[in-house]
């Protein structure tokens, strides 16, 4: 539709009953119109606006809750041997040692894992000392690339690169009409050192299964199980929005190259 035949009726001077700026901004660009006193309608352009602005909060507020729901699905284990509490979850509340610090001397939490206030008051009140678990080398070194391809629905790829920029990491994006064509080219990049493939379409489960028949591709379409397996492949649904596949993406990629778990080792590699 062309700007001229959209109805966006536009003021060029401020309203005079209109204070606040936001609401002479509204107005003047056509997105609300007063139909009485303290009453607004909204018009077309502002109804887009409100309901993109009612997207991206929905999507922050479901990553929000899907990391509160990670970081309490594994629960704390007590260890007999030195009086250790070994706790899993990413975030330690005290819901989370509530009833088990009772002789324990030390409590070890996962690395860079936030600890409450309430938490350190607490072991400080019993004297228990606090230690972060050493990290596992699960990463390959070396600078890292990542190999992007899309079917159908595609993201804007200069947002997500200008994500990635500040991750050292190298972007290659190549467009596919098809799943399976997309599928075999990463699964030729991603054999690759130093290398993680990425790959977009509305097709997730026939792309993994497609994938996994590559040797050396270890794909999943589940973010989450992206470490299970060390996943060099992670399959993405465009629909799932903007704002959350650059989360999901730049998380994927900051865990770098991941090695296959050694039991999976000798069938997945």
């Amino acid at each position: 539709m062309k700007l001229s035949q959209y109805f966006l009726p536009i003021l060029r001077d401020d309203p005079k009953e209109a204070e606040i700026v936001s609401h002479r901004l509204m107005l003047r660009a056509g997105m609300i119109r007063q139909e009485s006193a303290g009453i607004y309608s909204w018009l077309p352009m502002g109804y887009k606006v409100l309901r993109n602005i009612e997207r991206i909060v929905r999507e922050v507020l479901a990553e929000l809750d899907s990391r509160h729901f990670r970081g309490r699905t594994a629960d704390a284990v007590t260890e007999n041997d030195g009086g250790r509490l070994v706790v899993s979850c990413r975030v330690v509340t005290l819901s989370e040692v509530e009833g088990r610090l009772n002789s324990v001397r030390r409590l070890v939490v996962p690395p860079r894992a936030v600890v409450t206030p309430a938490v350190r008051d607490e072991l400080q009140h019993r004297k228990i000392a606090l230690e972060y678990a050493a990290e596992e080398e699960t990463k390959c070194s070396g600078p890292l690339r990542l190999v992007m391809a899309s079917t159908g629905q595609q993201i804007d790829p200069a947002a997500l690169t200008a994500e990635l920029a500040a991750e050292d990491v190298t972007v290659d994006r190549r467009p596919f009409d098809c799943p399976i064509s997309a599928v075999d080219y990463l699964a030729g990049k991603v054999a690759q050192q130093h290398t993680l493939g990425l790959l977009l379409t509305g097709q997730t489960a026939a792309a993994a299964c497609l994938a996994n028949r590559h040797r050396h591709v270890r794909a999943v379409d589940d973010a989450e199980k992206v470490d299970a397996v060390g996943a060099n492949l992670l399959i993405l649904d465009p629909a799932a929005g903007v704002f959350l596949l650059k989360r999901i993406v730049v998380d994927f990629c900051r865990g770098g190259v991941r090695r296959c778990p050694e039991r999976f080792r000798e069938r997945l590699s």
